[in-house]
């Protein structure tokens, strides 16, 4: 079995883009650990990731306070148990398909 890949992604109020994500994500990475954490978005973001999130390579963490995006990078990096770990923002799903390559 080949390493385990974790891409951590960071959402805020994401619904426009959030599922296009993590479709994009599930298709193009093999073996994948996908850590998303929100700070409680409150435009039905929280909704989709958790549509997603019964599949055991999807980690859910909700925070239920706004510290930011670097405070969110951190908290995910520390839950990933990867081999490999990536970082993508949720309006940039189009570069998802060069993550194999890198």
């Amino acid at each position: 079995m080949s390493e385990i890949t974790s891409i951590v992604l960071c959402t805020y109020n994401e619904v426009d883009f959030i599922e296009d994500s993590i479709i994009k994500i599930r298709k193009n990475i093999k073996n994948l650990e996908l850590v998303i954490v929100d700070d409680n978005s409150i435009d039905g973001t929280k909704e989709i990731i958790q549509k997603y999130s019964d599949n055991d390579k999807i980690k859910f963490i909700l925070r239920t306070e706004l510290k930011g995006l670097a405070s969110a990078f951190v908290n995910g990096v520390t839950k990933t148990s990867g081999a490999k770990i990536g970082w993508i923002d949720t309006n940039m799903a189009y570069l998802i398909e060069y993550f194999p390559k890198m």
